[in-house]
């Protein structure tokens, strides 16, 4: 039997940062995020005996998730068209798309819920990878969604027709340098007042963003962005550095609205609301600054798993 299962990555667009605990578990947070067209695919062949992993794939990380499924790494194919380690959430994607595998291959039947929050626990508990819920959720589900974390998490989808106004103004760059997620994220385990304002800002224009989105104001998007952009490096100054500090500046002074690092920060991926006619020169510019133009769509999917 072959199983082939795929997940996408996200963008978050708010929010990101208040589905950490304590914070989430304490105060509730909230994130507007999408699913995008980047994904983690795993194949297993039951009958193989052959392996074919990335060279970047962590023996250890891929193990935790077949284990306890008594389901063997042999057979195993990975493959990715994305960048590791960049802001999308990839390790989320890749761990919902191993739980995928072994959830039909052992006929498990666990929810989405449950595939999400299985990933969500073997990566942060038992693999140490501090971080928050929204990317195993994203994955899972795919889609547009609004994401509300405390106790439980709450997913509430949205439909193609809200995000499409805003789709053609937000461009994705890759800032040419990868980091550590989860030692960024550990900045959030004990958090100071300073950290609980600004994720409580953070939160609160999460809520503001979902309604500019809702009235196609694209001008106060890019506003709320560039806002929750400076109370993110309050939150956590490791977000950001000299170079993605440059790449910022520098996009705003020719024609970006507003924008955030992706994920945690510290490198990978950066998105920028920019009208469609200043595009081009948006990426002639940041290609100075060793930054690659990213293409991607919304997928609305999310985890799929099927025997070919």
């Amino acid at each position: 039997m072959k199983i082939l299962s795929q997940a996408p990555c996200r963008i978050s667009l708010f929010g990101g940062g208040t589905d950490v605990n304590p914070y989430a578990e304490k105060y509730g947070g909230v994130v507007f995020n999408m699913a995008i067209n980047i994904r983690q695919k795993v194949e297993l062949d039951t009958k193989s005996i052959e392996h074919e992993w990335l060279p970047d794939d962590n023996t250890d990380f891929i193990n935790a998730f077949l284990e306890p499924y008594r389901v063997d790494k042999c057979g195993l194919k990975h493959t990715f068209d994305g960048k590791i380690e960049s802001g999308l959430g990839s390790s989320a994607s890749l761990a919902v798309a191993l739980i995928g595998v072994v959830n039909r291959a052992g006929d498990v039947a666990m929810t989405k819920d449950q595939i999400a929050d299985m990933a969500w626990n073997i990566e942060v508990n038992r693999l140490g990878l501090f971080g928050g819920r929204q990317d195993q959720y994203s994955a899972v589900y795919g889609g547009v969604n609004v994401m509300e974390f405390g106790n439980n998490v709450k997913v509430t989808p949205l439909s193609p027709s809200f995000i499409q106004p805003l789709l053609p103004y937000l461009i994705l760059f890759h800032t040419g340098k990868n980091r550590r997620s989860g030692k960024i994220q550990n900045e959030f385990k004990e958090l100071s007042k300073k950290q609980v304002e600004a994720l409580d800002g953070i939160k609160q224009l999460c809520y503001e963003g979902v309604s500019a989105i809702a009235d196609k104001d694209v001008l106060k998007v890019g506003k709320l962005l560039d806002i929750a952009w400076k109370l993110k490096k309050m939150s956590n100054p490791l977000s950001t550095n000299n170079k993605i500090d440059s790449i910022y500046k520098t996009a705003m002074k020719n024609g970006a609205m507003g924008g955030k690092i992706m994920g945690a920060g510290g490198g990978g991926h950066i998105l920028f609301v920019c009208s469609p006619d200043k595009q081009e020169n948006l990426k002639e510019v940041l290609l100075t600054l060793d930054c690659k133009w990213v293409d991607f769509g919304i997928d609305y999917q999310g985890l799929e798993t099927r025997i070919i």
